[in-house]
């Protein structure tokens, strides 16, 4: 049989629901066909299959389910390279088989022809020798160099090419050489829309245009909400020095929690400041932004403080540990910026304060943000300039404390932008957001970085977030949760290992009750009336129970009891 045609490559744009696609040449079996829809090969059998292989005239490639419309469908035939043919000597001469082979040979060399077209070669009528191809290069281009030779090289900064295109007098030569004229002069129908060095020449949603020179420290980053589908943007890995600045990790509770007690912790890490008659309930809430989805905190006032004295306060803040802050230089002449940004939503328009201060708490500066229109989501940013005297720890203690007034009396009331030898958190003009049981407010993403620019808030993974979390503060609870195999060292005394994240430092722990463990020996549960923790490390304790009924030396298992409000807390919190 003969191969009487010269393709092995047939194309279509698919209709709608369309299932049947021809193939026009011939194959020796269903999987000598390759079937791409839209640049994706297609599985046989699973997304489709074969008809009529063997036939000169080829058959259909029939999918399992009818396509969209508008794709690009393309039936290649590729032979597998190999030569089955087996000439047995003194037998009759296999004329089928031996002109099966010759059709297979010709049908391969049609794919190699279909390949050499596709790729990229010298003209026939070039005297040039073919190149050899270089190995590959991440971030480079190819190109010639002046012996005609391939070579990887450089691209040339797109933003260089657009200042030397807005200013062909530029007395640079450095700059200019990097555009050739033939760059110019595509350019030149442009120049109109350049008009500051750095601007950028873009592509728009429809037409070409000018993206401005962004602020310092930017950079370009795709955005596809956007109308031109690119933005500046500010870098934000590994930035944020908050820990929980979203309000994901709960683990004492996600509320409410009264806050009547000064230095009362609700949301990991956070930690609230409360003197006088207000009282807030404090939650974990789904009220977000709109274009956000988890959770806020939320501040709702139960007993109002209308009338504050000097020395009334309701604030929250959180406390960094000085290690993380190294490089901020407070208390130098080297001293940092600080951006402080956050999205709030609060009851009241007007002034709000948000501050800094040290762990001595005889440094402080405090920011005015203005609340526009209450009740709604607002995002706002404020940069304090970097304290260069006081005292800023940089060790395992508090290096910086970041905190927001719902209410101060004038004994909190400093100079905003100004930084001072006191414990401020207000200026005089914050509202007083404790005056009303009707208040709440809600606060999200709250970032703190070093330097000028509020970037974006940086996400981390909610493991991550757990695990520096833990660090502070660890709560072990849940009913009959395990925490330890241990033994009898008296008839009234089991002591069990309880290990846990490192922390900080030694932690402080506090049972929720003494008589919180089950302690589980031959078949026998006795419950602990008393605990002590001895002795304690960062990563581990010895839990000493107080109980009955053990027989000395004997192994135990020891867990909390069935009830799922007890808990045993380990507090490394600064």
């Amino acid at each position: 049989m003969t191969v009487s045609t010269t393709e092995n490559k047939d194309s279509y744009t698919a209709a709608a629901l369309q299932t049947i696609f021809p193939y026009t040449f011939r194959i020796f079996a269903d999987s000598d066909l390759k079937v791409f829809v839209d640049g994706v090969l297609k599985t046989l059998t699973t997304d489709y299959t074969v008809t009529n292989a063997g036939n000169p005239s080829g058959g259909n490639v029939v999918f399992n389910d009818g396509l969209v419309g508008g794709e690009s469908v393309v039936n290649l035939r590729e032979l597998p390279i190999t030569q089955a043919i087996d000439y047995v000597e003194n037998d009759n001469f296999p004329a089928e088989s031996h002109e099966e082979g010759l059709d297979r040979s010709v049908m391969i060399l049609q794919e190699l022809k279909n390949l050499i077209g596709q790729s990229l070669k010298l003209g026939e009528s070039s005297v040039q020798s073919v190149p050899t191809l270089p190995d590959l290069v991440a971030n480079k281009v190819l190109g010639t160099n002046a012996l005609n030779a391939l070579e990887w090289q450089s691209i040339i900064d797109v933003t260089l090419l657009a200042v030397a295109a807005v200013d062909e007098t530029d007395t640079d030569t450095t700059k200019n050489k990097l555009v050739s004229n033939n760059l110019l002069k595509l350019l030149e129908d442009y120049r109109g829309l350049l008009t500051t060095k750095g601007d950028i020449l873009i592509r728009g949603a429809s037409v070409s245009k000018r993206l401005a020179v962004g602020t310092n420290g930017q950079f370009i980053k795709a955005n596809s909400l956007v109308t031109d589908g690119i933005e500046w943007g500010s870098v934000t890995v590994s930035k944020n020095r908050i820990i929980n600045g979203d309000f994901r990790i709960w683990q004492r509770g996600t509320g409410p929690f009264s806050i009547t007690v000064d230095n009362t912790y609700s949301s990991d890490r956070w930690v609230h400041k409360v003197v006088g008659a207000g009282v807030l309930s404090v939650t974990q809430d789904t009220d977000t932004p709109a274009d956000l989805t988890g959770h806020s905190m939320k501040l709702d006032v139960t007993t109002a403080d209308s009338s504050l004295a000097a020395t009334d306060l309701s604030a929250f803040e959180q406390r960094i540990e000085g290690l993380n802050l190294q490089d901020l230089a407070f208390g130098t002449a080297a001293a940092k910026n600080v951006t402080v940004s956050f999205r709030v939503k609060a009851a009241k328009t007007g002034v709000h304060c948000v501050a800094l201060a040290n762990s001595g708490i005889n440094r402080s500066q405090v920011k005015e943000f203005t609340i526009v229109t209450a009740n709604t989501w607002e995002t706002h940013s404020v940069t304090f300039d970097g304290d260069t005297s006081g005292t800023w720890l940089v060790d395992s203690g508090i290096g910086l404390r970041v905190r927001f007034a719902l209410a101060a009396g004038s004994n909190f009331h400093g100079t905003a932008d100004v930084w001072a030898g006191a414990d401020n958190y207000a200026t005089a003009a914050c509202v007083n957001e404790m005056d009303n049981t009707a208040n709440n407010f809600f606060i999200r993403d709250v970032n703190v970085e070093i330097g000028a620019v509020a970037g974006d808030f940086e996400s981390r993974s909610f493991q991550a977030e757990l695990d520096l979390c833990k660090y502070y503060f660890e709560r072990f609870s849940g009913a009959n949760l395990p925490l330890g195999a241990g033994f009898a060292a008296q008839t009234t005394n089991s002591r069990n290992p309880l290990l846990y994240a490192e922390k900080r430092a030694i932690p402080t722990i506090t049972p929720s009750a003494g008589n919180i463990i089950d302690i589980t020996h031959n078949l026998t549960t006795a419950v602990s009336s008393s605990l002590t923790f001895n002795p304690i490390t960062e990563k581990s304790t010895q839990m000493q129970s107080t109980t009955s009924g053990l027989t000395v030396g004997e192994g135990n298992f020891a867990s909390l009891i069935n009830s799922g409000s007890v808990f045993i807390d380990i507090n490394a919190e600064l």
